[in-house]
């Protein structure tokens, strides 16, 4: 007669098809402390049966990918269903050393080394999946076009990164697990070498923003 109220999911890669077996799963309640764990099957899939009107934490992990943590809430609920995919895409990569990842929302006002909402809101993100995977260490890096000053956008580039690293542990990740690194011209993704005629959109694409992963802690 009381079905209770069931958390459930199912985890994937993120750039691949297919469903991620033996994933750990974890339930904490926020009141008691009280944890339970299972392992994701070979659909990916889990399943838990929650208490009522408490608040909880699921903790995702595998060896090798990055880890999520998530926070659901039963608060005002008797019974029910909770998709946690409904909350959080439920989509995890493997940590690939050296693999740059960019940012895309990551913008910079003409000339300066500030950062915008938007700018702030993926970095919030990235923050969250370094206090989440605290053997994690990433260099951030920003790259510029060919054109104008060589010299002068190595610095502007140099300030950028380092404004998103300040940035990053203001929200608190360790100043020893970040590096900021400004490359200026140095490494194109194209043909626009200074003097090349290129389009906006050809410059726009060596213009970018990105963090790797460079080692693991024990």
């Amino acid at each position: 007669a009381d079905a209770g109220i069931w958390l459930r999911g199912a985890v994937r890669y993120k750039d691949r098809i297919g469903f991620i077996e033996g994933m750990t799963v974890s339930v904490v309640n926020l009141s008691s402390f009280f944890s339970e764990a299972q392992r994701t099957d070979a659909g990916g899939g889990f399943r838990f049966r929650l208490q009522p009107n408490e608040d909880f934490e699921v903790m995702l992990e595998k060896p090798g990918f990055f880890s999520q943590s998530i926070p659901v809430s039963t608060k005002g609920m008797r019974q029910g269903i909770i998709d946690l995919a409904d909350i959080r895409p439920l989509e995890f990569e493997p940590v690939q050393l050296g693999e740059p990842t960019t940012l895309k929302y990551v913008r910079w006002p003409e000339g300066a080394a500030t950062l915008d909402l938007q700018a702030k809101l993926e970095l919030d993100a990235l923050a969250e999946r370094l206090l989440v995977n605290p053997e994690v260490m990433v260099e951030v890096a920003v790259h510029e076009d060919a054109r104008g000053d060589a010299d002068a956008a190595l610095k502007l580039s140099q300030r950028r990164a380092e404004a998103m690293v300040q940035y990053l542990r203001e929200k608190g990740v360790p100043k020893e697990r970040l590096t900021a690194k400004g490359y200026g011209q140095t490494r194109p993704l194209n043909h626009c070498l200074p003097g090349v005629v290129c389009s906006e959109e050809e410059h726009a694409a060596n213009r970018r923003s990105v963090y790797a992963v460079t080692g693991l802690t024990e």
